[in-house]
């Protein structure tokens, strides 16, 4: 779901207890709840809005069918949704500080169990090393397994330690298999990379119209860097051979958004000045552009406009103008932009907090894209004891 990079860090509902955490040990039910009234307490409306209804944190009913569960409690008795969810709180140090072995041995037994979501995070605490070691030949076996089940991230990863020669020797073509594998599972991201071998053919034929199809595919996906690589292509025309020079493309993208007014060009024009990268800063100018390009019916400007509303950079904050621009992309068929909408209305951020209606967004994008969101909304479900509501 930043991109998609970016979509993790959108919802992470039960991950907010990054900022809260307990005196040092494992994580517990109190740290969730201590964690979600901090959060409700930090979200409310804006003076002058409607004051969102809150939902009452959940009771301390510990294993109560029903109600909250401990993941310790539920993976020592064997659930391994419990033991993915419990290696996700140690990874990320909910309670406090992170605990990398902890997390390796949850994932183990959760993956073990089937839970291949589990088996993906274990390869990539493997791969890297944040787990007891570094070892990119076994995170193969990992990803691959994760793979052959179904979690298409997991093929994405095994394509790019293929493509780079991790764990083993480099195979373009098995690269180019599997980002074809995660692609077509929902993983953004293997749109993306499979779109970049294609684009200067490594391990397969270069085709340059291929390569622009996968990059608008996994931008309406949600994968925002795919959305400027398109954007390249767009200006380069027929002959990409020089497509991936990102400075030449910039210069290409002013050209055709000035001359032409081309609503992708000017899009990827105001994102460049957004961030000041290639360009000078310029909010002011940013904003113009995607309220053109948006208005215009580009639903990547719209969600780049939501934004900056979201988090008032160039503009005050204004939740409810970001959440109708989240809705309008959403509408499009932009799925970052369901995952955010959905994020706010789980929240209570900027808007009335409506948990089902959040769910039912981010479930919308869960159904066709990478599941960034799904695994925080797993988390929310499975910790609130609402299970039911997000199967």
């Amino acid at each position: 779901m930043g991109g998609l990079d970016r979509v993790v860090g959108c919802l992470m509902v039960a991950m907010v207890l990054l900022a809260c955490s307990s005196v040092g040990g494992r994580p517990t039910l109190d740290d969730w709840r201590a964690a979600d009234q901090a959060r409700r307490l930090a979200n409310r409306s804006p003076v002058g809005m409607p004051e969102a209804q809150p939902v009452e944190p959940p009771q301390p009913v510990s294993e109560k069918p029903g109600g909250p569960r401990d993941p310790h409690v539920g993976c020592n008795a064997g659930d391994p949704v419990a033991c993915l969810l419990l290696g996700m709180l140690y990874e990320r140090g909910v309670g406090g500080s992170p605990q990398m072995d902890e997390a390796a041995e949850a994932y183990g037994k959760s993956c073990d169990a089937g839970q291949l979501l589990a088996c993906y995070n274990l390869g990539v605490l493997t791969e890297k090393g944040s787990g007891p070691t570094a070892d990119a030949k076994a995170a193969r076996l990992l990803y691959a397994r994760a793979c052959d089940g179904g979690e298409a991230r997991g093929c994405s990863n095994l394509g790019y330690l293929y493509e780079h020669g991790r764990g083993g020797e480099v195979d373009g073509v098995a690269a180019a298999e599997n980002y074809r594998r995660a692609c077509a599972g929902g993983a953004m991201i293997g749109c993306n990379n499979l779109a970049q071998l294609l684009l200067v053919g490594t391990g397969i034929k270069q085709d340059c119209a291929a390569a622009a199809d996968l990059f608008a595919q996994a931008c309406r996906g949600g994968y925002l860097r795919s959305c400027i690589r398109q954007a390249w292509l767009l200006v380069a025309g027929e002959d990409c051979a020089d497509a991936d020079d990102e400075a030449l493309a910039v210069e290409r993208i002013k050209t055709r958004c000035n001359a032409d007014a081309d609503m992708v060009a000017c899009t990827a024009l105001a994102q460049y000045k957004e961030h000041g990268r290639l360009l000078e800063q310029d909010l002011g100018d940013a904003l113009f552009q995607y309220e053109d390009a948006c208005q215009e019916g580009i639903p990547w400007a719209c969600n780049n406009l939501a934004n900056l509303y979201r988090r008032g950079e160039g503009v005050p904050v204004d939740g409810p103008r970001a959440a109708n621009l989240y809705a309008q992309a959403c509408q499009a068929g932009f799925l970052a932009s369901c995952v955010d909408l959905g994020a706010m209305m789980v929240n209570g951020d900027g808007v009335a907090r409506n948990v089902n209606e959040g769910i039912i967004l981010i479930r919308r994008a869960c159904g066709s894209t990478t599941n960034f969101s799904c695994v925080s909304l797993l988390s929310f479900c499975h910790l609130a004891g609402i299970q039911s509501a997000c199967d």
